[in-house]
């Protein structure tokens, strides 16, 4: 059917209409087809925007999702953190935390701990990591930086777009942290970096 009519919308107001979620899918084929499998998070006031997930599975099954949000019209929110305690058949109501940034990245460490890293777009800028005993309970007393700067200068389009973590646990015990950032070059280059380190026990 040819098309005859097109009609132009507004981002919020098509955010209205599909208000932006965060859901599951699976695959039982190695990754060659895929199947919605649950809902992680969705605000019916279209209100909050839900973005970016990033989720671990804990040693005792549950699954930990940490989400990056925005409020309208514009604002970019907190950290919030879902749980499923059935193979995200259904997830618990989204908790606010006080971790300000995004997105994150979530993994569970050798000594059961769970660490996120994430995004720190406002000054100083760089990259910053918070412990959680559980998983289930987060509080910004127990976050660090993992790097400081970062940003291009102001003048520079988009110079806010930085960080993007992603993490990993080496054999050894020390984490290894990538994300992205941009040069001190007069012209700044947007390039990849990675920060290793080791946490107190």
């Amino acid at each position: 059917m040819p098309i005859t009519e097109s009609v132009a919308v507004s981002r919020w107001e098509m955010y209205a209409v599909f208000p932006r979620r965060v859901a599951l899918f699976r695959s039982e084929t190695g990754g060659s087809s895929w199947e919605y499998w649950a809902t992680v998070a969705y605000d019916q006031a279209s209100i909050i925007e839900w973005r970016s997930p990033s989720i671990t599975r804990l040693r005792d099954g549950k699954l930990v999702c940490l989400l990056r949000t925005a409020h309208r019209p514009a604002r970019q929110g907190n950290l919030w953190f879902t749980y499923s305690k059935n193979e995200g058949r259904t997830w618990s109501p989204p908790k606010w935390t006080n971790l300000w940034g995004y997105p994150a990245d979530i993994i569970q460490l050798q000594d059961g701990r769970v660490l996120a890293i994430y995004g720190y777009r406002r000054p100083p800028w760089g990259v910053r990591g918070c412990i959680s005993e559980d998983g289930l309970t987060w509080d910004i007393k127990n976050q660090f930086v993992v790097r400081e700067g970062g940003a291009a200068p102001p003048t520079f389009r988009a110079y806010w777009h930085i960080g993007y973590p992603t993490v990993c646990q080496l054999d050894d015990g020390t984490i290894l942290a990538a994300y992205h950032e941009y040069s001190k070059d007069e012209t700044p280059v947007q390039h990849m970096r990675c920060t290793r380190f080791k946490l107190d026990g």
